[in-house]
């Protein structure tokens, strides 16, 4: 995803595209959904937002990026059926930051990453437990897990 020499998602940037072409060379169609799939990865994956299969239609989301080394921020945000959910996260001088969305009426499994333990986490609300819209899960695989409510919610990892 970060090359920019040919053929590559970056060459087809460095080329001034601002869609997906049929083809690495440009030639045929330059608004090809072909290779879209592999765009789903920035959302999902990097950004870290996916609607919860066992409850469809962004009923209740999945917050779990996965930042590679090489960025330093991400956000996304999608229009629901609820309202707007987002996320977006920042990585500035050894801290992570990280800022989720939450539509009204919806519920949210938020994966913080970088997490040692719950005191490496703070979050806008102060300790979890004191909002009874945040609820601290637990640490699992480097991440501090959160259930919360409709809202908005920051995080941070020192």
């Amino acid at each position: 995803m970060n090359k920019r020499d040919y053929p590559s998602f970056g060459w087809w940037i460095e080329q001034g595209a601002t869609t997906t072409w049929e083809q690495w060379n440009g030639e045929n169609s330059r608004n090809h959904p072909m290779f879209g799939g592999s765009l789903v990865w920035f959302y999902r994956r990097v950004a870290g937002m996916n609607a919860d299969p066992s409850r469809p239609g962004y009923r209740h989301i999945v917050f779990r990026p996965v930042p590679p080394d090489s960025l330093t921020f991400a956000r996304y945000d999608k229009e629901t059926p609820y309202g707007e959910a987002s996320i977006e996260w920042r990585r500035t001088d050894g801290r992570f930051e990280m800022t989720v969305q939450v539509p009204v009426g919806c519920t949210a499994t938020v994966w913080v990453p970088g997490a040692r333990s719950s005191d490496s986490v703070s979050t806008d609300v102060g300790r979890a437990g004191r909002d009874k819209n945040l609820s601290f899960e637990g640490i699992r695989d480097g991440y501090a897990v959160y259930e919360v409510r409709s809202g908005r919610y920051g995080f941070r990892v020192e």
